[in-house]
């Protein structure tokens, strides 16, 4: 089965399990959202891709956010995705 549970939770931030942990992340508040479309794709993408790169799970999940918050301020999906030097 699945070894950890990923759960957005909109704009209350996103809720993660493991075996061994669970924590909660507050979702960023931007201080205008234009667009909606794409915020969840930026955060599931950069969460994966950055696991895949070898971040550790509390880092990828606060990257993850700031890249989903970034795109909540675009005026579509792809406007405000971050690259990782723009992220670190």
């Amino acid at each position: 089965g699945a070894h950890t549970l990923v759960v957005t939770c909109g704009a209350e931030g996103v809720r993660i399990a493991t075996p061994k942990e669970r924590f909660f992340h507050t979702a960023y508040q931007p201080n205008k959202i234009t667009n909606t479309v794409g915020a969840g794709d930026a955060f599931g993408s950069s969460l994966f891709g950055l696991l895949l790169s070898g971040y550790d799970l509390k880092q990828a999940v606060e990257y993850a956010v700031t890249n989903s918050t970034s795109v909540l301020q675009g005026r579509d999906a792809k406007e405000g995705l971050l690259s990782l030097a723009q992220l670190k």
